[in-house]
């Protein structure tokens, strides 16, 4: 599972995304582990970046049969883990690493946290939690973490469009300065073969 936003905007911004994605994705299907992904990406957009941008990326690999959850954080918002049932919403924890992009050499700290069958993992862009209503006020991580705790139980297919819904209505007639981006995965548990 990869989330990742690109700082700056226009044309040069979306090359250096794509570039980014590539290289992620060159990683990923060599099997390296979610830190030593980030690792080599960084240093391969360091080696060759002209125009100083950088990415932010949360990368994480599930296993389908146990439900641990491996993953590192190139400065990306920490995703939230929303307990079976719903409710009770927590921050996964943060490996500490630096966006992408911006100094060569740098390593990417991995942690694992166990889900249990039911649990949901919402990762987000910084669109959502930054987005401004009319007089400049911001939607926040605390109005997030509250979204989540009342509809955190939604069937994954419509939680998603109830996040950007309610940030949508929270912004009205604002234009939206930043992308919003979100991706549910729920782990349901080892299905019986």
């Amino acid at each position: 599972v990869i989330i990742a936003d690109v700082s700056g905007k226009g044309v040069p911004a979306a090359f250096f995304m794509g570039i980014s994605r590539t290289l992620l994705q060159a990683a990923a299907a060599e099997g390296l582990d979610p830190g030593a992904c980030l690792a080599r990406t960084n240093d391969a957009l360091c080696r060759n970046n002209p125009t100083q941008l950088f990415v932010t990326v949360f990368y994480g690999v599930l296993d389908l049969r146990s439900g641990a959850f491996v993953y590192a954080n190139g400065g990306h918002n920490p995703p939230r883990l929303v307990h079976k049932g719903g409710g009770r919403v927590s921050w996964l924890p943060m490996t500490g690493g630096l966006v992408l992009g911006a100094i060569e050499g740098m390593r990417y700290a991995e942690t694992r946290v166990d889900l249990d069958p039911g649990d949901t993992l919402f990762l987000y862009t910084d669109g959502i939690s930054e987005a401004q209503d009319p007089s400049g006020a911001v939607f926040t991580e605390e109005r997030l973490d509250l979204s989540l705790s009342d509809i955190g139980s939604l069937p994954v297919e419509t939680l998603a469009g109830r996040i950007t819904d309610s940030v949508r209505s929270f912004t009205g007639d604002a234009p939206l300065h930043d992308d919003v981006t979100c991706l549910v995965l729920r782990w349901m548990g080892d299905a019986p073969h």
